[in-house]
């Protein structure tokens, strides 16, 4: 890729007071422009196919009325001197996408904010929703060495790295190679240390399809990528943790350095045991057949209506193997759960659609919100594989919205506040006989009496907050003259010390359990 980015002087001189960028000279007519253009294209066209207009920090394309037709102009004349060109403009993150797309042109979109991994992923998804659109490169710049030691560094870099290819990004460039503070090399061309989690991302996930993510037991962040044969899982969690899982007999482990890991294996279960921390672990070498069978099992609803009795599903799947094969399913679900069948056998043939029909009777005192749900396949295929894939399944459809906040009043008196919102459509009139129940104590009730569109506040008040501290409550609402059982299940205290960084409004929004 060439920049187009610093004009001769002939022309630059023509914009000294009102200069804001290369946007000027190429809005231009053509004859103003062209001719400074044919040595470099005669030199570089043979080599060079991506001509960015202006550097990385020019911004005066941002918002250029008749936008689209300047970019068409320019390629229009490069391809006279040039050919096969290709035409891209620098953008930002503040500005909302060009969304009309022109065939072979290009934004290239700088991180110069530095973007967090989850910021970066936010920007992208906006990016990625938003109606035609030329191909999108990604800029990303590294933390200073300065203010941040090289392990933060890296492990900053790689999840950038990784959040820009799952989400899209057709393009990824390390902004300023040569930047004293966040470079990949030093002026003499020799690697910086950051250079390594860039190098191992890059070799990694080159010319891979993101194809989505495993439900793992200790919810683990993950992306899986495909390339030819292999597939790679790159894993990381904010808090250290295990993950057990099943990726196949030839997988390679390494760090963002490319550090080999260890990885440990059941003799029984062939699962390997996954130490993962901040920094992401690259799985390499993982089984494809293996992974898009994890991938595909899914259930068919996967939700409930918080209502005791029961609820019909169905396991769905694809047989991923290349022949047929035999296999048996079994459902792991909570306890007090009933489920009827749990176990199948079925054959299958290759690439075929499978669905084992179930049915589920939740107990009357199952909690709201999602519940790990597992499935444990054994797969005969050239040899037997055995898999556990994990699902979520919710309790509650979404309609009914229940959230507890408890807090320590003065006096270590314990208040908690009920809000029950009803947003059922079509509207109904409800009624629940609301029950708190608080260890060796008698239980407390509230009720609450045609609750039309809107919320229901209660209060309970408790002495003694900080006996209660650490202890799981629950909450049961039962509706009168309806079969809807909402259970609300946590534990006292677990937000006392944490700073309120963010309004009531904002953590009733974020907390809330939607139910029905």
């Amino acid at each position: 890729m060439g920049l187009l980015n610093h004009p001769p002087k002939k022309l630059r001189s023509q914009f000294a007071k009102d200069w804001l960028g290369v946007s000027g000279i190429f809005t231009m007519p053509s004859s103003f422009w062209s001719p400074s253009l044919e040595e470099v294209f005669a030199r570089y066209t043979s080599l060079v196919n991506y001509w960015q207009l202006g550097g990385d920090d020019d911004n005066s394309f941002i918002g250029l009325q008749n936008l689209n037709e300047t970019l068409k102009k320019v390629k229009s004349q490069l391809d006279l001197i040039g050919r096969d060109t290709h035409v891209g403009i620098h953008w930002d993150w503040k500005t909302p996408l060009p969304t009309d797309s022109m065939p072979q042109s290009f934004v290239s979109i700088n991180n110069a904010e530095r973007l967090s991994p989850v910021e970066l992923a936010r920007e992208l998804q906006n990016a990625r929703l938003s109606p035609g659109g030329s191909p999108r490169w990604v800029t990303l710049t590294p933390l200073p060495k300065d203010e941040y030691s090289a392990e933060a560094r890296g492990i900053d870099l790689a999840k950038r790295m990784v959040t820009a290819k799952y989400l899209g990004a057709d393009v990824i460039f390390a902004s300023s190679v040569f930047h004293e503070q966040h470079g990949l090399l030093n002026r003499n061309g020799s690697p910086t240390l950051l250079f390594l989690p860039w190098r191992t991302v890059a070799i990694a996930l080159q010319g891979a399809r993101y194809q989505g993510a495993f439900n793992m037991p200790n919810k683990s962040t993950n992306h899986v990528f495909m390339r030819d044969d292999e597939t790679i899982v790159v894993v990381w969690n904010d808090e250290p943790t295990e993950e057990v899982i099943y990726l196949g007999e030839d997988v390679v482990a390494t760090d963002i350095w490319g550090r080999r890991i260890s990885l440990e294996r059941d003799a029984n279960t062939h699962r390997h045991t996954l130490r993962v921390g901040s920094s992401p672990m690259i799985l390499r070498k993982c089984n494809q057949q293996i992974a898009n069978w994890r991938l595909a099992a899914q259930f068919e609803i996967g939700k409930s209506r918080s209502e005791y009795g029961g609820h019909p599903d169905a396991v769905l799947g694809r047989n991923t193997f290349l022949q047929s094969v035999r296999g048996k399913a079994v459902l792991n679900v909570p306890r007090g759960w009933e489920v009827e069948p749990q176990e199948w056998v079925f054959d299958t043939g290759a690439g075929e659609k499978y669905r084992l029909e179930t049915f589920m009777t939740l107990p009357s005192n199952a909690s709201l919100g999602r519940k790990d749900v597992s499935i444990d396949f054994d797969i005969f295929a050239e040899r037997k594989y055995s898999i556990r894939v994990h699902r979520p399944y919710h309790v509650g459809l979404g309609d009914i919205m229940v959230q507890v906040n408890d807090k320590k009043l003065k006096g270590n008196v314990l208040e908690i506040e009920q809000v029950i919102v009803n947003n059922t459509s079509p509207l109904e009139t409800l009624q629940f006989r609301c029950s708190l129940f608080i260890p060796n104590m008698k239980r407390m009730q509230r009720f609450i009496t045609e609750l039309k569109h809107g919320q229901d506040r209660k209060l309970y008040y408790i002495p003694n907050a900080d006996a209660l501290k650490g202890k799981e409550l629950w909450l049961r609402a039962e509706q009168v003259n309806g079969r809807r059982i909402l259970n609300y299940r946590w534990t006292v205290g677990e937000n006392w010390d944490k700073p309120d960084t963010i309004s009531r409004k904002q953590r009733r929004t974020e907390d809330m359990i939607r139910v029905r």
